[in-house]
Parts: structure tokens; C-alpha cells; sequence
């Protein structure tokens, strides 16, 4: 399964804390920019501008995959950097000091140059392979069978069985059933 996810999005972060929680197989989370995606058309796209890596979201995105090329502890980066969102403490030290600690090869002042670009470059082709591919929003999933899904999730279930319910069921839901397009809740 693939999850494409943009740090600054909560309902990504709901969604990684809901399959961390129920120990998921096999997840792979592919950016997805939403700044590029909600952007006014004029100009380059956000990765391309000066000082894109002075963005906290872009940044992330960037150590993200520093994280996986240097076989870190993703995950560990992934629940620091969605916690530190959350809490609106988001620099570019702070950043760089947990991909460090998760064990990418980069260290306080951050990665160099040349491998930042390569980063985004990375960053820049993961969001665009979503968009050919349809997605409009985080957290959108891809199933192994190829079948997309966004799921957006206002809250999670306090108890373990009732959170494994709610993936397997949305899943299936994703999976199975592609001529389910929408299920909205109206606001109460």
C-alpha cells in the first residue's frame, strides 16, 4: 500500500498514527505537496523557487526521503515530524536534528546542497506520479490493487480492535468497491 501524505496535513497524521497502531504491512508514504497542489498556477512549481528548502513542509518532505536513502528508522522520523507539526514547532533545525536522530546521514547544519536538490527533485517526482494518478488531497491511499482512496479522518477510535476494524473495513471499501466514490458525513 502507498499513502501519499504532506506533513502539514492532520488528517495524514491521523491516518499514520491509526496504521502505526495497528501495525499495517508493508506502507510506503509517497509525498504529496499540497502548497504545489493549492498553489496559484503562475511561476515554477514550490520546489522549484528560491528558497524552497526554507519551507518546514518541503524541508521534511526532503529529509523524509534523506531518511529512507540512508535506511534510518522512517517510521520514528515519520511520528516525530507529524508530532512536531502538530504542535507548531517546526524549524529547519529541529528538522534536520530528527532526521539525524533517526539515523540519516545528515547532521545539524543539515544536508548539502547538491543532495538537497536531489531530495526535492525526489519529492517533486512523488507528486507529480499522484497527481497523474488522481490525487487531489492527503492522505489519499493506493491499494495493491491499484485502487485509490482519500480518507480523511476526524478522529480515531480509542481501542485497538475498533482502529483495526476501520482500516480493514475502509480498505476493503477502497479495494473492492471503486464505484464508491464518496461517503460524506454531514456536519451535525
Amino acid at each position: 500500500m502507498l499513502v501519499f501524505f504532506d506533513y502539514t496535513c492532520p488528517y495524514s497524521r491521523r491516518l499514520s498514527e491509526l496504521l502505526g497502531a495497528v501495525e499495517a504491512p508493508r506502507v510506503r508514504w509517497g509525498p504529496f505537496v499540497l502548497a504545489e497542489n493549492n498553489r496559484d498556477q503562475d511561476g515554477p512549481p514550490v520546489w522549484q523557487r528560491p528558497g524552497a528548502l526554507t519551507r518546514p513542509a518541503l524541508l521534511a518532505l526532503a529529509l523524509h526521503d534523506a531518511v529512507i536513502a540512508d535506511r534510518g528508522d522512517i517510521d520514528r522520523f515519520r511520528r516525530s515530524v507529524f508530532t512536531a507539526f502538530a504542535q507548531r514547532r517546526v524549524g529547519p533545525e529541529g528538522l534536520h536534528g530528527l532526521a539525524a536522530a533517526a539515523g540519516a546521514g545528515v547532521d545539524g547544519a543539515g544536508v548539502d546542497e547538491a543532495a538537497a536538490h536531489r531530495k526535492l527533485t525526489s519529492v517533486a517526482a512523488s507528486h507529480e506520479m499522484g497527481r497523474a494518478a488522481g490525487v487531489f488531497g492527503t492522505p489519499t491511499v493506493v491499494t495493491d490493487g491499484g485502487h485509490l482512496g482519500y480518507l480523511k479522518l476526524t478522529d480515531l477510535p480509542t481501542a485497538l480492535p475498533v482502529r483495526r476494524r476501520l482500516v480493514q473495513v475502509a480498505l476493503t471499501a477502497v479495494n473492492d468497491f471503486p464505484e464508491l466514490s464518496e461517503i460524506k458525513r454531514p456536519a451535525t
